[in-house]
C-alpha cells in the first residue's frame, strides 16, 4: 500500500511538471489528495482489522495452550488409574488362585 501511495504522489508531482497551466494542475493536484487521503483512512481501517485480529489470534493461542496443559493432565490422571486398575486385577487373580 505503501508503494501505491509514493507512486500516486509522483504522478501527481509528474503532472504537474508536464503541464503548463496552474489551474488544471492544481485541480488534479486537488483530486489526487482526496483519492490519497481516502485510500489512507483505507489502510488506516485495515491496519484497524489486522490489529484486532493480532489479538484474537493471541486469545486464541493462549486458550489452546490453556487447553493443552488440562488435556495433559487428563491422560496423565487416565493413565495412573489404568496402571492402578491394571495391578488391582492381578491381584485380584493372585488371590482367586490362592483360594483355589
Amino acid at each position: 500500500m505503501r508503494l501505491l501511495l509514493f507512486c500516486l504522489m509522483a504522478a501527481i508531482f509528474v503532472a504537474c511538471r508536464t503541464q503548463g497551466p496552474r489551474q488544471s494542475c492544481a485541480a488534479e493536484r486537488a483530486q489526487y489528495e482526496m483519492t490519497l487521503s481516502e485510500q489512507r483512512a483505507q489502510i488506516d481501517s485495515l491496519a484497524q482489522m489486522v490489529n484486532k485480529g493480532n489479538s484474537t489470534m493471541t486469545k486464541v493461542r493462549t486458550e489452546v495452550e490453556t487447553l493443552r496443559k488440562i488435556m495433559k493432565g487428563y491422560i496423565l490422571t487416565i493413565d495412573s488409574l489404568h496402571r492402578t486398575n491394571q495391578n488391582l486385577g492381578r491381584e485380584l487373580d493372585s488371590l482367586k488362585k490362592a483360594q483355589r
